[in-house]
This record gives structure tokens, C-alpha cells and sequence, in this order.
């Protein structure tokens, strides 16, 4: 039996839009969704980071410029290494 349904993701298309839709969105959801579209591995160094709730919309924008600005919206240091990217609270000096 076939049934339809309606999918209410905004970013079930986003693999090839690269058009992301973030709402109220906890940053661990976020960086699974980033991991899928860019192929990439995103991790962060306190389990607490992945709580913190995004919301935007980025239009077939980079994964560097999307976590730049997830890095400048939280106050996070971004480091990258061969494909991966890291995020940590920044120091406060």
C-alpha cells in the first residue's frame, strides 16, 4: 500500500540546493546536516556546544562560510585540519 505524505524539512533537497534552512536548530543537528551536504566531519570540543540553537538561512553558501558564522554567532574558535573542522568555546581573556 502507497501512501503520500507531505515532508516538512526545509533541507531535504539541501544535498544539492546546498540552500539550508535553520530554525530554532540545535548546532548538533546542524553539523549533521552540514556533514551530510558538504561530506565533511564536523566536531566540537564540549558536548554543551552541540545545545546551542541556530537559526538561519544560508543560500548555496560554502561550509567555511557557514561555520564562520556560526564561529562569529557563538564566540567559538574554529580550527580546520584536512577536511575536519573543530569548534571550541573561545577563551576568555
Amino acid at each position: 500500500q502507497l501512501t503520500k505524505s507531505v515532508n516538512d524539512n526545509p533541507n531535504v533537497t539541501a544535498w544539492k540546493t546546498h540552500n539550508l534552512i535553520f530554525s530554532n536548530t540545535p548546532l548538533r543537528e546542524v553539523f549533521r546536516i552540514l556533514g551530510s551536504v558538504y561530506h565533511t566531519d564536523i566536531q566540537v570540543s564540549d558536548p554543551a556546544l552541540n545545545e546551542l540553537v541556530l537559526t538561519a538561512h544560508f543560500d548555496n553558501q560554502p561550509v567555511e562560510f557557514i561555520l564562520e558564522v556560526i564561529r562569529l554567532t557563538f564566540n567559538l574558535e574554529l580550527t580546520a585540519l584536512n577536511g575536519q573542522y573543530f569548534l571550541t568555546a573561545a577563551a576568555n581573556i
